[in-house]
């Protein structure tokens, strides 16, 4: 048996190496040129490394001329700009796994939302972009604000709410090209994610949570914070329930990880904001893992190779929650920190902003120069220690202008 590992990700997010026993003999790892230096090269059978990763048909050509040396038997990702290539290379290599219509459904916004329409789950009102008059009778329908986003985005990136008619000439003088993008109706309400795991097409487990504030905070430069929502909360039943039936509409996504994203508004209605068929970035894995020593990345793995590892993972009981915050960059340059933050309930912090380097505003909604994953008995106490680690952002992390 060997597998092929597509990573866009680097080898201190993702140590393969760490969670499978055999990498130096069953595992070949195709990655970005930039990140190859972040892996053990002894660890593993090969590892392949390419420039312009994410778009270099190099990739597939070189994992078709592997399969023609070795016995590739599964070909593997966890990372958003993989799953459509690995799906891709499974059909090509007539590999099992999630079939390319299924990571397409789970990749394309608009694909996503028709399959889902007329089912139990609630989906803003929605069209692909074809022209700026279409857009504005769009608007003229569901009146404003509206939202325009890429139909293949992740991380929030180049999401735009449109509140007035100059919103609109303005984006469409930004985008020469809208081939890519969708409108669809703004729902206020707030935002919750759950995250799990899937066999054969079922939830396995999951685990729901609730964003502190949404995850366009970033554009105004605020933090972006997630905290796991108690289980005897009554929204947790539902989001569970409403993401099984997603999964059940989809495209059959037979083993693997799941982040689902909802809204809820104020009359306690719920819309499905979309579902990635991978884990939720950030810190999202690394908060489950400290509350349930699951760690999503590494079980979908096994499980894409061994669907008989289920028997090893079942839903673990909560005894302590999780939560995160993602501190920004701002445009300026970094002087540093007046006061660490240090309190008995932050499980991890992480700087990766050095001194005098000049940074520019997050891009996307997991950008970030600090993270600080933390820990509470409840909700509350998570929501006040998120207030907390906020505050001493504003108040000690120093900056200057360019």
């Amino acid at each position: 048996m060997t597998v092929i590992i597509l990573s866009s990700t680097d080898g201190m997010k993702t140590p393969y190496d760490q969670w499978f026993l055999n990498t130096k003999d069953d595992a070949i790892l195709f990655c970005p040129k930039e990140k190859e230096y972040t892996f053990n090269k002894n660890n593993f059978l090969m590892i392949e490394s390419f420039e312009n990763y994410l778009n270099n048909v190099n990739v597939e050509i070189k994992a078709i001329q592997l399969s023609k040396l070795y016995n590739i038997t599964h070909v593997l990702s966890i990372s958003e700009y993989d799953v459509k290539r690995s799906a891709r290379l499974r059909e090509i290599l007539n590999l099992p796994g999630q079939s390319l219509i299924s990571a397409e459904a789970y990749r394309n916004k608009v694909l996503m939302k028709q399959l889902l329409y007329g089912t139990a789950v609630n989906i803003p009102q929605f069209e692909k972009v074809i022209s700026k008059k279409q857009v504005e009778n769009f608007v003229s329908q569901n009146n404003y604000p509206v939202v325009l986003k890429p139909i293949y985005g992740s991380g929030s990136t180049h999401v735009f709410i449109a509140k007035n008619q100059h919103d609109i000439d303005s984006f469409f003088e930004e985008h020469k090209t809208i081939d890519d993008f969708e409108v669809e109706e703004f729902i206020n309400g707030e935002m919750y994610h759950v995250d799990g795991l899937v066999h054969n097409n079922e939830v396995l487990l999951s685990y729901v949570s609730k964003y502190y504030n949404g995850c366009l905070e970033f554009q105004k430069k605020q933090p972006l914070s997630s905290y796991m929502i108690e289980e005897n909360n009554e929204i947790n039943l539902t989001l569970k329930h409403k993401t099984e039936i997603v999964i059940d509409t989809l495209p059959s996504f037979t083993n693997g990880s799941f982040h689902a994203e909802y809204f809820i508004t104020n009359n306690h209605k719920v819309y499905l904001c979309e579902i990635g068929s991978r884990t939720g970035g950030g810190e999202v894995g690394n908060a489950i893992y400290h509350s349930t020593h699951i760690q999503l990345n590494k079980e979908s793995l096994c499980l894409q190779v061994d669907e008989t590892h289920v028997r090893d993972i079942q839903q673990q009981p909560i005894k302590k929650y999780s939560g995160f915050v993602l501190l920004p960059p701002q445009s300026g340059i970094f002087k540093g920190i007046k006061k660490d933050l240090d309190y008995e309930w932050i499980v991890k912090i992480k700087n990766i902003a050095k001194e005098n380097k000049v940074y520019n505003d997050a891009q996307l909604s997991v950008d970030h120069i600090i993270s600080i994953l933390i820990e509470g008995n409840n909700e509350n106490e998570l929501i006040s220690r998120i207030n907390i680690v906020n505050d001493w952002y504003r108040k000690n992390v120093i900056w200057a202008p360019l």
